[in-house]
């Protein structure tokens, strides 16, 4: 499949997914909810973003004394990295201009896509960049960055 083939199916059906999601990173594990029209929510154990078209709210979560309200300097349009797993259109791999790598090829799975590798667009040599998919429900079950692994651990499909 061709890599603009695998990029329009990601994002199509991400459009209008409404999920949620356990996503493990380095050293934590974020709680990723999102629904059309890019209304989303991802939270850690202390911290609630809230994100939808124009909006951005920072919660801390006090586990005796409920949420408070943190200023935070994030441009309205921002969007919690770990919700990429579900949108993969805004990781920073499509080779874009403000993107830091672009897609190279397609590793084929069984039944369709099964990784996109990627290379960083200045060109200094850097351990490999993957996405692993799920060719069935275009879904991005793990991104694999330098510094950087976030793996799907858990997904539901909202009703």
């Amino acid at each position: 499949m061709e890599l603009a083939d695998v990029r329009q199916g990601l994002w199509t059906t991400a459009t209008v997914r409404s999920a949620a999601a356990l996503v493990a990173t380095n050293d934590a594990v974020v709680e990723v909810s999102v629904a059309p029209g890019g209304r989303w929510v991802a939270r850690s154990h202390n911290t609630e973003w809230v994100g939808g078209p124009g909006s951005v709210e920072c919660w801390r979560i006090h586990p005796a004394g409920g949420a408070r309200e943190v200023r935070h300097g994030r441009a309205p349009g921002w969007v919690h990295p770990t919700v990429g797993l579900l949108w993969p259109e805004i990781l920073p791999l499509w080779g874009r201009p403000a993107d830091t790598h672009r897609p190279e090829r397609v590793i084929d799975g069984s039944s369709g896509p099964g990784q996109v590798l990627f290379s960083p667009v200045d060109g200094l040599p850097e351990p490999p960049t993957a996405l692993d998919i799920d060719p069935k429900r275009w879904l991005c079950l793990r991104l694999e960055m330098p510094g950087r692994e976030w793996t799907l651990r858990d997904y539901q499909v909202s009703a």
